[in-house]
C-alpha cells in the first residue's frame, strides 16, 4: 500500500508490475486505470492463472524480467520488489545484460551485472515511458556490515557503485 501512495498514479495512467508474485503490489492499482503484469514463475504455486484472473489474460505477460525481451513500453508507474542478489549456476554466478548498455557516470556503458535485481531494474526502468515513475525495492548490503560505518564501506563498494552510479546518472532517483 505505501508504495501504492509514493508513486502516485493518477487516474488512466497504466501500472506495471514486471515481477508480479501474487499480485500483491498492483491490487489497490487496479481501480485507477490499466494494470499490466509480468511473472515467469514455473506456476507450482498457480500464480499466473490467478493474476490472468485478476488481471485478465492480455493484461498479464511471462517474459524474463532479468532478459533483453523488452518490458512493457510506456508503462506510466511501474512498482516492483524482484528477487535479489546474484543466481547461481554451477560453481559460478549467471550474467545478466543490461538492454542496450547504460551509460555510467565515468563515462563508459555499463552492459552487464551480476546481480538479478540491478538487472530487472535497470531493464525495467529503460524501458518505462520517459516520464514514468516507479517504486523499487532492491538488495542491500549483507547483515553482516552492522554498524553503520561497515554499511557505508559496503554501499561504497565496487559492487553496489556499479548498479546505484549508472541508476542515479541515467534516472531522476529521489
Amino acid at each position: 500500500f505505501l508504495l501504492q501512495k509514493v508513486v502516485n498514479r493518477q487516474p488512466g495512467e497504466v501500472a506495471y508490475e514486471p515481477t508480479a508474485g501474487n499480485g500483491a503490489l498492483l491490487f489497490a492499482m487496479e481501480q485507477d486505470g490499466e494494470v499490466k503484469a509480468n511473472e515467469i514463475d514455473d506456476d507450482t504455486f498457480g500464480r499466473f492463472e490467478f493474476l490472468q484472473k485478476v488481471f485478465g489474460e492480455r493484461n498479464v505477460t511471462r517474459l524474463d524480467a532479468a532478459g533483453l525481451e523488452p518490458h512493457v513500453e510506456g508503462a506510466n508507474v511501474t512498482l516492483m520488489n524482484p528477487p535479489f542478489g546474484k543466481v547461481r549456476v554451477g560453481k559460478g554466478s549467471k550474467e545478466f545484460a543490461i538492454f542496450g548498455g547504460i551509460e555510467h557516470p565515468r563515462g563508459y556503458e555499463v552492459l552487464t551485472t551480476m546481480e538479478i535485481d540491478h538487472a530487472m531494474v535497470l531493464n525495467t526502468l529503460k524501458a518505462m515511458d520517459e516520464k514514468g515513475r516507479a517504486v523499487v525495492i532492491v538488495g542491500g548490503v549483507k547483515p553482516t556490515a552492522s554498524t553503520p560505518g561497515a554499511r557505508t564501506k559496503a554501499y561504497r563498494a565496487a559492487k553496489m557503485a556499479e548498479f546505484f552510479a549508472p541508476l542515479f546518472h541515467n534516472f531522476n532517483v529521489v
